[in-house]
């Protein structure tokens, strides 16, 4: 499985643990963070090697995240997740590699961050999850 985590800024809790839990269960590694402020301390800690982030976050916005995490020299790419109705050109504006307009379905999730995030087997082959996943529904 691949070493590097999935940072996932998202201050509504339940959106948040249905991202962690479903990525975890494909064999993903994840760190949540529920605000901007715990989402910058952990991109010291866990050198991401992709960022989810919601756009609509308290004190620091995605925008401002995503500038933040430039400056921090972190080339992760972004999949921005948000309610708001003109998701894809705020995304596009941030650099975003994707986005995602909530709700979204959680086989939409896990197809985009497949695409962002390869996950590797022990003998480096590209594998697309574990078999028999159940269906989540959408968030």
């Amino acid at each position: 499985m691949s070493h590097s985590p999935i940072l996932i800024v998202e201050d509504e809790d339940d959106v948040l643990e249905m991202m962690v839990d479903c990525l975890r269960a494909e064999g993903y590694r994840v760190v949540p963070a529920r605000s901007s402020t715990e989402g910058v301390a952990q991109l010291v800690r866990c050198h991401p090697s992709l960022v989810i982030l919601d756009l609509t976050l308290p004190w620091l916005e995605g925008p401002a995240f995503a500038r933040v995490l430039r400056r921090m020299k972190v080339e992760a790419p972004i999949l921005v997740v948000s309610g708001l109705h003109d998701v894809a050109e705020r995304a596009k504006a941030i650099g975003a590699a994707g986005h995602l307009p909530k709700p979204f379905e959680l086989d939409a999730l896990l197809a985009e961050v497949r695409r962002l995030h390869p996950v590797t087997s022990p003998a480096g082959q590209p594998s697309l999850g574990l078999p028999g996943r159940p269906v989540l529904g959408t968030i």
